[in-house]
């Protein structure tokens, strides 16, 4: 992903544009006009057209490292017929497409890029009548895949960095994020194209031991997590993300934090996999 910031696409439209990103187009281009219009539109077609258009004006998926994941909330009136005057879609989309190029720009890395947006809608619990499009991005850089060594010592998460005789080393870094990195080092090669129907789901350990990293402990810090065991538990999550592709789907990123339950001691500490999936289109 070796890019300066995610530039928009030079919008060159061919003769032979495909009906989804014809779909896109024509959405941004209504985007666009000055007149106010009346028309009303469904809130699930809103969500789809302005998470379309976002990843297809911004974002470019590939191999990662992760930098950031953040949010963006817009609040925008919902009719009692479960719409979104296009007015509102308008101010929305501007709004989010300018938050997330806030948030990039607070970024320091120049090879920085945006990689995905993912756009819902979530309860507005301030205003009757109305809703939030949440919006989160990933921002990513281009590493070189490096794959564990004999020195890869790490404590499971919360960024408290390597264990054993490398104690104190690589603060801020954690074996849950190289996890997710090594993993995603197994995403195919994307060639240009763009992004639709992004999802993100979301595993606990508890659910899933054999797939992600679990154990009850004091302290996170109580673990130490080899060579071998980073191998294995990016082996595991790779196919906790396969098998749980949804139909016509393919994976986009991973990440991985770390949770833990509050109760009686010892706690039971554990990782958490986020996992992205959406719909490719190939230009």
């Amino acid at each position: 992903m070796i890019l300066l910031s995610c530039n928009q696409k030079n919008e060159i439209k061919l003769t032979q544009t495909d009906p989804t990103e014809q779909k896109i187009l024509n959405f941004k281009d209504k985007l666009k006009s000055t007149k106010k219009s009346s028309e009303m539109i469904e809130v699930d077609s809103a969500v789809w057209y302005i998470e379309a258009a976002l990843n297809y004006s911004y974002c470019e998926p590939a191999i990662t490292e992760l930098l950031k994941t953040d949010s963006v909330f817009v609040s925008v009136p919902i009719s009692e017929t479960n719409e979104i005057n296009f007015n509102d879609v308008i101010v929305a989309y501007n709004d989010l497409s300018n938050g997330m190029n806030t948030i990039l720009g607070q970024i320091p890395d120049e090879n920085k890029k945006i990689q995905l947006a993912d756009v819902s809608i979530v309860k507005n619990n301030t205003k009757t009548n109305s809703e939030n499009f949440k919006l989160i991005i990933r921002i990513v850089w281009y590493p070189r895949p490096i794959p564990f060594n004999d020195t890869d010592y790490w404590h499971p998460m919360w960024g408290a960095g390597k264990c054993d005789i490398y104690e104190r080393q690589g603060i801020e870094i954690d074996a849950g994020i190289l996890i997710a990195q090594q993993a995603s080092y197994r995403i195919p090669y994307l060639e240009p194209g763009y992004l639709t129907d992004v999802e993100t789901q979301e595993f606990w350990g508890g659910d899933y031991p054999d797939y992600l990293w679990y154990a009850v402990l004091n302290s996170s810090t109580d673990a130490c997590l080899s060579p071998e065991e980073m191998e294995h538990w990016s082996d595991q999550l790779f196919a906790l993300a396969n098998n749980n592709t949804p139909q016509d789907k393919m994976i986009i990123a991973y990440e991985v934090g770390g949770e833990i339950i509050l109760s009686p001691s010892p706690y039971p500490h554990m990782h958490r996999a986020s996992i992205s999936y959406g719909i490719w289109h190939y230009n």
